[in-house]
């Protein structure tokens, strides 16, 4: 019973606009609860037919029943306009209206009584963001399309990262440690960005392979298709530039002494996606860090030589397996090798011909 005097107090704290912030946090607490359901209406029905504050719809005071609405919302602390008739002529209201109103009061106070339920029983869940990682090992190569629909090949021993819902922030933005070749998708409201070590590339849609190994002196943008705007990240202000690149363009920026450089696209910069080895003009050095990445070996060259490529190599290897590139650069080249596969290892020493040179 004194729970019953206690909620009809509140109630009618609710209607004359006295309630505090605690109390209506009280209120709607038990109105909550499915079991309360049926003494909420009883309560509300009492309400109203002892409720002094309510006379101005008993007596009549109102001409009209938007007027009414407009007072029942201000009470409830509703904002929603009702979609209701039109004004009428001025129209007296007497008790026998009083039930009317009881029903609309108890409809708008259920809408609100419904609202905080669902709020409370069901909170908005908010969006998860996770960050998918993509990667490959030495000697291995990946095709993968991102939920965009652009499609990436990623290079021997590389890694992308990027986060789902892909278009979070209104950027579709794809972090790369590697080499890849994107192939993006055109969506102008959602610009596409990759972001490596020491640039950011910004496109919409068109075709570029990126190069950008933490241990190369160098990193890369060549572009095929479209245009891109290559620039440094804020956070590194030793190395500042912004280059805008077209078609058949690469941009080399040299990680030491911070040099930038647009130079004619070569096939060295995107043969790999189609499974061809350029060597242009590469000192031998360069030649294994090639091999090694691309079918997963490691070199080692007999303490104390030094192999010498006088005019350094030139040579295209398509489609052929480890043991036919390091015959067709052994001849070239002159040197010998010894292949321990247990190790994945290759031993690299002179050959005659070499020493003699």
């Amino acid at each position: 019973m004194k729970e019953i005097i206690f909620i009809k107090t509140l109630f009618k704290k609710q209607i004359a606009e006295t309630i505090t912030h605690a109390e209506r946090e009280a209120l709607y607490a038990w109105l909550i609860q499915d079991r309360n359901e049926i003494k909420a209406r009883q309560i509300i029905e009492e309400v109203l037919e002892e409720e002094e504050d309510i006379t101005e719809l008993q007596e009549g005071l109102f001409k009209s029943e938007p007027e009414a609405w407009e007072i029942l919302e201000n009470k409830l602390g509703l904002k929603t306009t009702p979609q209701i008739i039109e004004k009428t002529k001025p129209v007296l209201f007497f008790r026998r209206e009083i039930w009317k109103w009881a029903a609309v009061f108890t409809l708008l106070l259920m809408a609100t009584w419904w609202l905080y339920k669902k709020n409370v029983s069901e909170p908005a869940i908010a969006e998860t963001v996770q960050t998918i990682i993509k990667s490959t090992e030495l000697g291995q190569k990946k095709t993968l399309t991102l939920p965009d629909g652009s499609v990436v090949k990623l290079n021997a021993g590389s890694s992308i990262s990027f986060s789902q819902p892909f278009t979070n922030g209104g950027t579709r933005l794809v972090s790369l440690k590697g080499e890849a070749f994107f192939d993006v998708k055109k969506n102008k409201a959602h610009p596409f960005k990759v972001i490596t070590e020491n640039m950011e590339i910004k496109v919409l849609g068109t075709s570029f392979n990126v190069k950008a190994y933490p241990e190369d002196q160098n990193e890369k943008v060549a572009l095929v298709e479209g245009k891109v705007s290559a620039y440094n990240k804020e956070q590194n202000e030793n190395l500042v530039f912004n280059e805008i690149l077209m078609p058949d363009q690469t941009l080399s920026l040299n990680k030491v002494n911070g040099e930038v450089k647009k130079i004619p696209l070569q096939q060295a910069d995107i043969g790999w996606k189609d499974n061809v080895i350029y060597l242009n003009e590469a000192g031998f050095e360069e030649i294994m860090e090639v091999l090694s990445r691309w079918y997963g070996v490691k070199f080692e060259i007999e303490k104390g030589d030094r192999i010498k490529i006088p005019d350094r190599y030139v040579g295209k290897f398509e489609n052929k397996s480890l043991m036919e590139v390091l015959e067709g650069l052994s001849f070239s080249i002159h040197f010998d090798y010894e292949f321990d596969n247990d190790k994945k290892i290759i031993y690299i020493t002179k050959s005659a011909i070499n020493e003699n040179k």
